[in-house]
């Protein structure tokens, strides 16, 4: 227990850089959700459901804003700034995702509806039934 609580809150974990594998991809992960946010905003203007404009309103400036925290935290390892680089931030960092994707998975299953078109019923027993009278 007592060396889980340290790796977790150790102020100044052991050094890395940008050549290791990990940080190259924890780095393209960040720099995807940044170019992603602005991907989305892109396709939210042009989606012509408003119900799901309406329920990604939040997604573009989470996404980015969850790109540029990671690459901070990421850039903090690399340059060592203690307790900024301690494994608790990437553990924290991770819940707060996926509890956003969570309330939002939960939101647009329950909000998310489509309006069908009302349609004339057409019977093909119609036309011999008689019409109204004038």
């Amino acid at each position: 227990m007592r060396q889980a609580f340290e790796y977790l809150f150790w102020p100044h974990p052991p050094h890395t850089d940008f050549s290791n594998p990990k940080v190259v991809l924890v780095l393209a992960v960040c720099l995807g959700f940044i170019v992603f946010s602005f991907v989305l905003r892109i396709l939210r203007r042009q989606s012509r459901d408003a119900m799901f404009r309406k329920l990604s309103r939040t997604w573009p400036s989470a996404m980015l804003w969850f790109g540029i925290a990671g690459a901070v935290l990421l850039v903090s390892r690399v340059a060592e700034i203690q307790y900024v680089a301690m494994r608790i931030w990437w553990f924290v960092w991770a819940a707060a995702l996926l509890f956003f994707a969570f309330v939002q998975y939960k939101q647009f299953r329950a909000r998310h509806y489509e309006i069908l078109p009302r349609g004339l019923k057409l019977d093909p027993r119609d036309q011999y039934l008689p019409g109204r009278r004038k």
